[in-house]
C-alpha cells in the first residue's frame, strides 16, 4: 500500500471509533494479575495512571503539554480535569491528532467540561509536524513543552526520526517525554523464539478457541500476520526502542509482555472466560512462560512505559526499573533478528489438553459452523432482496429518466414553436408596417 492509501485507511477506520482501547475479560485478567504488580512497585496502578501522575507532575506549577495522537482526546481530558480540581489553570494540553473527526470529538468534550481554554486542537499529520508552527500561531506565547507524551501513538509513525527529533527540540531542558506504546516486531508480528512459544501454546487450544475475530476466518496454526502490509499498525514498532535509547536518557523503564498479547487480545482473547478453571489455569501458564522468559532475556518485550529525559548524562541508566533493562532488551531484539523464521512441524491440535472430551468440543465446533451456516443463508436472503430492491430502484430510475427525457422533447419542441411563431408574427408587423406606409403614399 502507497502511503496515502494506508492514511485514507486509517482515517476510515477511527472516524466512527469512540473507544480506542476497548479489551477483553481475558486482558484485564492478566494485566491485573501480571503486570499490575510490577507497574505498582514504580508507583503506578496503570498505564493511563503512570502518563496521568508523570505529567501532573511536569505541570504542577502550570505549562504545556504535547500529546502525540490525541486521538478522541479522552486522556488529555482526564488530566486537564485533575488539574483543574486540584486549582491550576495556568496550563495548556496540545492535541495533535490526523483524524478530524476524533479531533472534534475530543474539542465538543472540552467545551462541555469548560476545558476547552486547556486544550489546543492541531490538525495535523505528525510524520511531517513540526514544533515551530504552534509559536508561528496568532497569539501564541509557546517557548516549548514541559511535557511530551506518546500513548500508543508511536508505532503507527514511519517518519520516527523526524518526529522523536521535533519531540526532543520542542522540549524544555527540564521537560519529560512519557511513552506508552508497542514495541514488538514490525506489524505486531512475533519473533522467531516467541512465534515458536505460541505454536507450542496454540496446540492446547480447542477448535472454537481458533476462531480469528478480526478476519472471521479459522486458524488450525495461528497465523502471524504482518499488520503493517495494509496499515499503520506497528509499521517501525522494532525501532522505537533503539531511537529513544539514541536520543533520550531513561528516568522510569518498565517493559513486559509478548506472546501473552496473542491469548489476550481483541482477536482471540474473547474466547477465553476468566470464570472457567480451565481458561485461566491457561492464561496463567503462557503468562508465567512469557514473563520468565522476558526477564531472562530470551524475549523481547513488546509493550514499554518509559519517562524520558534529554540529558542522557544524567540518566546513563533507569533510576526506576521493573523488570528487564533497556540494554537487555535492546539485546534480545538483536539476537532475535539474527534466527531463521520458526516453523510448524507437529500436529495442531493436542487432543488431550482440551479443557473437555474432544467428542464434546468438535460438536461445539459443529454448532458454531452451523451457526455460520445459517447467518449466511440470513445474509443471502438479505442480499437477494437487496438485489431486487435495487433492481426495482433502477428500473424506476430508468424510467424517471424517460419521462425527464421525454418531457424535455416535449419542452423543446414547444420552444421550437414558439420560435416559429413569434418569427410569423414579426413578419405580419413587418407588412403592416409596409402597408400601412404605402396607404399613406396614396393619401
Amino acid at each position: 500500500m502507497s502511503y496515502a492509501e494506508r492514511m485514507a485507511r486509517e482515517l476510515r477506520h477511527y472516524e466512527e471509533t469512540t473507544e480506542v482501547h476497548d479489551l477483553p475479560p481475558a486482558f484485564h485478567y492478566w494485566s491485573n494479575r501480571y503486570v499490575r504488580p510490577q507497574l505498582e512497585s514504580l508507583g503506578f496502578a496503570s498505564p493511563d495512571d503512570f502518563l496521568l501522575r508523570s505529567a501532573a507532575k511536569a505541570l504542577e506549577r502550570g505549562g504545556e503539554l504535547l500529546s502525540i495522537g490525541s486521538g478522541n482526546a479522552d486522556l488529555e481530558l482526564r488530566l486537564a480535569r485533575q488539574l483543574a480540581q486540584k486549582g491550576q489553570r495556568d496550563f495548556r494540553i496540545h492535541c495533535l491528532e490526523i483524524n478530524p473527526a476524533m479531533s472534534e470529538r475530543g474539542r465538543a468534550a472540552a467545551q462541555a467540561e469548560g476545558l476547552a481554554e486547556h486544550l489546543l486542537f492541531h490538525a495535523e499529520d505528525f510524520n511531517h509536524w513540526r514544533a515551530q508552527r504552534i509559536a508561528a500561531l496568532p497569539s501564541s506565547n509557546w517557548t516549548g513543552f514541559d511535557a511530551v507524551w506518546a500513548n500508543q501513538s508511536l508505532h503507527h509513525v514511519v517518519e520516527l526520526e523526524h518526529l522523536l527529533d521535533e519531540a526532543a527540540a520542542s522540549l524544555r531542558p527540564t521537560g519529560v517525554f512519557l511513552v506508552s506504546d508497542m514495541i514488538g516486531r514490525n506489524g505486531h508480528q512475533r519473533w522467531p523464539t516467541a512465534l515458536k512459544m505460541v505454536q507450542e501454546f496454540w496446540r492446547e487450544l480447542p477448535p472454537s478457541y481458533r476462531w480469528n475475530r478480526a478476519f472471521g476466518v479459522n486458524e488450525e496454526w495461528f497465523q502471524d500476520r504482518d499488520c503493517a502490509s495494509h496499515s499503520f499498525e506497528g509499521i517501525r514498532a522494532q525501532d522505537i526502542l533503539p531511537l529513544l535509547s539514541e536520543r533520550f536518557g531513561f528516568e522510569l523503564f518498565f517493559a513486559f509482555g509478548n506472546v501473552m498479547d496473542i491469548f489476550v487480545d481483541r482477536t482471540f482473547g474473547g474466547h477465553f472466560q476468566v470464570e472457567r478453571e480451565w481458561d485461566r489455569d491457561f492464561l496463567d501458564r503462557v503468562a508465567r512462560r512469557d514473563q520468565e522468559a522476558i526477564e531472562g532475556g530470551i524475549l523481547p518485550p513488546t509493550h514499554l512505559l518509559a519517562r524520558l529525559r534529554l540529558d542522557k548524562a544524567q540518566y546513563p541508566l533507569p533510576t526506576h526499573v521493573a523488570g528487564p533493562s533497556p540494554a537487555q532488551c535492546l539485546a534480545a531484539m538483536e539476537r532475535e533478528q539474527q534466527l531463521p523464521a520458526a516453523t510448524t512441524t507437529k500436529d495442531p491440535y493436542l487432543w488431550d489438553a482440551w479443557p473437555h472430551d474432544p467428542r464434546v468440543e468438535l460438536q461445539q465446533a459443529a454448532k458454531g459452523l452451523a451457526r455460520l451456516a445459517r447467518d449466511r443463508e440470513t445474509f443471502q436472503l438479505q442480499a437477494a432482496h437487496l438485489a431486487t430492491e435495487l433492481q426495482a430502484r433502477t428500473e424506476w430510475a430508468q424510467d424517471m429518466e424517460q419521462q425527464r427525457d421525454t418531457a424535455m422533447a416535449y419542452v423543446q419542441s414547444l420552444e421550437r414553436d414558439v420560435a416559429e411563431r413569434t418569427a410569423w408574427a414579426q413578419g405580419l408587423d413587418r407588412e403592416n408596417l409596409q402597408l400601412s406606409a404605402h396607404i399613406q403614399r396614396l393619401e
